[in-house]
């Protein structure tokens, strides 16, 4: 193969590499607009302070997490306000970019190290070293994979009862739970949903969301029994 052969596989695997990070770009874009927008919205409508937190790609959640007047409950996570709900995700999920940025590190490493190091260069005595050095690599990925899969499981678990919340509020108690449970697994179902719910009006009407309401048992049959006003 010539210089000039290798140059245009080059440039054709270079322009399909761009194509690709350009879609994944747009994707990225679109996907943070549709949520920003219907976020926004719905928050302003129903009253949520602090609407605005929906254009802040971090804090995104924030609307959809704090909207529902209903009482947080996923598992051994039950918050005495939902803002705390919010917390524990933007931790999780802070948690889950931590750990994937050890695990590239780890891999970096790694290749550094196999591509660097002749077996043959290394004097006599030495393998043991490289070799732990091997294992405790090895040790720490696995360990740093695992706390990045309870992590991203809980971010997963924890957007899926957010969502439910969100829909219900919404009165889509028939699509709510497929919507949330399908999410988990693929995420644009909900991003679909989103823009539906501005044109709707949560359960405890439009710019409510500050208004005070009794508390009352779950299992009960009054609407009031959804509620968590602060």
């Amino acid at each position: 193969m010539n210089d000039l052969a290798a140059i245009a596989i080059l440039g054709v695997l270079g322009g399909f590499l761009f194509i690709i990070i350009a879609v994944a770009v747009l994707v990225a874009f679109v996907q943070y607009v549709i949520k920003a927008v219907s976020f926004f919205m719905i928050g302003q409508k129903a009253g949520v302070p602090l609407s605005w937190l929906a254009f802040i790609p971090v804090a995104q959640d924030y609307v959809p997490m704090v909207l529902p007047q209903r009482k947080y409950e996923l598992l051994f996570i039950k918050p005495k306000k939902r803002i705390m709900a919010f917390w524990i995700l933007l931790i999780a999920q802070i948690a889950t970019s931590i750990a994937s940025s050890i695990q590239g590190g780890i891999n970096q490493f790694s290749n550094e190290i196999t591509m660097n190091i002749n077996p043959d260069e290394i004097l006599p005595g030495r393998e043991v070293f490289w070799d732990a050095i091997a294992i405790v690599a090895v040790i720490l990925w696995i360990f740093v994979a695992l706390v990045y899969c309870i992590f991203a499981l809980s971010v997963a678990l924890i957007k899926m009862r957010m969502n439910l919340d969100l829909f219900r509020t919404y009165g889509m108690d028939g699509g709510a739970t497929a919507i949330a449970v399908i999410g988990i697994f693929v995420p644009i179902v909900p991003l679909v949903a989103y823009p539906f719910l501005i044109g709707r009006e949560p359960e405890y009407g439009y710019g409510n969301y500050a208004q005070e309401f009794q508390e009352v048992p779950y299992g009960t049959d009054s609407k009031e029994e959804h509620f968590d006003y602060n």
